[in-house]
């Protein structure tokens, strides 16, 4: 039987090991390697819960914003409040090259080779259309890394 893979793979993206330390992990840290996990620049509240790993799908608006936050002052992205039918949460990821030196110190949360090819992949079809063109036309993101 052939099933759909997920926007998060953490078969392809670490060895059991370092799946095991993730294990060992805060709840608050499993979030924040999520997000930096996530497929593309942009990581919504919805896209994390809707298709991150199955254990964090009950994360709280709360939780995220949190772990976005803790994310933000690392400097390793910045997290945008969209206000529109419904209150958005969108994290947007620093570029690799800025985010290495961080990385380099918060290994345990991903490897800088984790990040990047995971930034580098088309982003997640759960950043719905509204959201996306709003991070484009305020500059946080370009159109190109928004295509999927």
């Amino acid at each position: 039987m052939h099933t759909k893979p997920h926007d998060w793979d953490t078969s392809s993206l670490c060895s059991r090991s370092r799946a095991k330390a993730r294990k060992n992990m805060t709840r608050k840290e499993q979030i924040m390697s999520a997000v930096l996990l996530t497929r593309g620049p942009a990581c919504s509240y919805h896209s994390l819960t809707q298709s991150g790993p199955h254990s964090l799908r009950s994360t709280s608006k709360q939780e995220y914003s949190m772990a976005a936050n803790a994310l933000e002052m690392e400097k390793l992205g910045i997290q945008v409040d969209i206000v529109g039918q419904r209150h958005n949460l969108v994290f947007v990821k620093e570029s690799p090259l800025l985010a290495k030196p961080i990385l380099q110190r918060l290994s345990h949360l991903c490897t800088l080779e984790e990040y990047l090819s995971r930034y580098q992949c088309k982003v997640s079809v759960k950043i719905i259309k509204s959201i996306r063109h709003h991070l484009v036309a305020n500059g946080y993101v370009t159109e190109e890394q928004m295509r999927s």
